[in-house]
């Protein structure tokens, strides 16, 4: 996110043909990150025509913020989004491995969690790693990197065939 200077600004080839909000010698951006943490944004674009989702959410506090946040902001712009039903404190602690967010004429959208309880085994566990690996950290040794890469490849072995089933969902779903 940031100011950014406006190239086109005053250009004669394009001054009458551009958008209000590009005849400003600046340009306000916001990174997508910033906003919702995730690039649903760039994904969703209805000519890309998308069918599959595979939401993969490493946030600590709350695993489902993204496709909530996500789905809130396709509400708001018109963007079809499969509906993202609340989830319980006590889900959003100790999720599964996996979640799959079907629609009517929408993505489907196959959600995530890193840390849940098919790859931490408890909730003790779950918060343990949640500390170790916490946003705030910033510098991680090789190892950890390791380990939570682990984690991350375990969690797609584990769900390797709802995987592979939504992919064929979609596949006949383009025919």
């Amino acid at each position: 996110w940031g100011t950014k200077h406006n190239f086109l600004y005053k250009y004669p080839e394009y001054e009458n043909t551009l958008p209000d909000y590009l005849l400003n010698n600046e340009i306000y951006l916001e990174d997508a990150g910033f906003a919702i943490n995730c690039g649903y944004p760039l994904v969703l674009r209805p000519d890309r025509g998308v069918q599959l989702i595979l939401s993969f959410d490493f946030g600590i506090a709350d695993p489902f913020e993204t496709v909530t946040k996500a789905a809130k902001y396709c509400e708001k712009n018109n963007i079809p989004f499969p509906l993202i039903p609340p989830v319980s404190e006590e889900e959003k602690n100790c999720p599964s491995s996996c979640y799959i967010f079907p629609g009517e004429n929408t993505p489907t959208v196959m959600h995530f969690p890193l840390f849940n309880k098919d790859s931490c085994e408890s909730n003790e566990k779950i918060e343990e790693l949640k500390n170790i690996y916490r946003t705030a950290k910033g510098i991680y040794s090789e190892e950890e990197v390791d380990d939570l890469l682990e984690v991350a490849k375990n969690n797609v072995r584990k769900n390797k065939d709802k995987i592979i089933t939504e992919m064929q969902n979609a596949v006949e779903a383009e025919r």
